[in-house]
């Protein structure tokens, strides 16, 4: 079972709360302990929890000075719109595990509600299977297309 839904839903808000003061708003840990009647050591063990629990997630943008240079240079050499660099890992798992959340999120930002997105579950995808987090109430809708490597059966899919 998912830890988000094991909180109760007033707990969850509250959590929620606290973690878009500090995130969003920018307050102290020891301004939102005012606001809130609680302690500072309180407020930083429920922003933890907020971390633990997937309430917040923090990204890092982690593309170097020459990884952005090298974005410019290949944007102007090819005429392209948009080139995204993914910076190596320490090893070939790791790599493709990036090469496969930045294909993730590029798919993300280019989908509208309503749209439907075949895929074939190459090992790119299968490398990061969990990136792609379609919101059904949103209207999207993901189907598995044939390909090179065939479809993929969903006991193959990684959490």
């Amino acid at each position: 079972m998912n830890p988000v839904e094991d909180i109760d839903s007033t707990k969850r808000d509250f959590f929620i709360k606290i973690a878009k003061m500090y995130y969003l708003e920018g307050l102290s840990q020891q301004e939102i302990a005012d606001k809130v009647g609680a302690s500072r050591s309180n407020i930083s063990k429920v922003l933890k929890t907020c971390r633990d629990l997937k309430l917040v997630e923090i990204r890092i943008n982690d593309t170097s000075s020459s990884g952005l240079l090298l974005q410019n240079e290949m944007k102007e050499a090819f005429g392209l719109s948009q080139v995204i660099v993914v910076p190596t890992g320490d090893s070939p798992e790791a790599t493709m595990f990036r090469l496969g959340r930045a294909a993730a999120d590029l798919l993300q930002s280019l989908m509208d509600g309503g749209m439907s997105v075949g895929m074939s579950w190459g090992k790119l995808l299968v490398s990061h299977g969990a990136a792609i987090q379609t919101n059904q109430a949103d209207g999207y809708r993901g189907d598995s297309a044939p390909g090179r490597n065939g479809s993929m059966r969903s006991s193959d899919r990684r959490a």
